[in-house]
């Protein structure tokens, strides 16, 4: 018998419900995210933050937000999944 895990009980449609059990989970609520990041851009997100006075919290949520959309649009649309390189 397989040992019962949260990945194998999720569902098996897409990401959703795959990593977080929906019920118990509000969507928007704030998560701490440590990542490392090129210089470049940790300098670039800089820039942003201090000539635009825009938070690198907000403009990373943004760059994200805006990367899911595209791959949601690219599942729909029949494209390869997984990220683009080349772009």
């Amino acid at each position: 018998m397989e040992p019962k895990t949260r990945a194998n009980e999720a569902p098996a449609e897409g990401l959703r419900g795959l990593y977080a059990d929906e019920a118990r989970v509000a969507p928007d609520e704030r998560r701490v995210l440590k990542v490392q990041i090129p210089q470049r851009l940790h300098l670039r997100l800089h820039a942003l933050r201090i000539t635009r006075g825009e938070s690198v919290s907000g403009t990373v949520e943004a760059a994200l937000e805006g990367y899911f959309a595209r791959m949601a649009a690219a599942r729909t649309a029949g494209a390869p999944s997984g990220p683009r390189f080349d772009a």
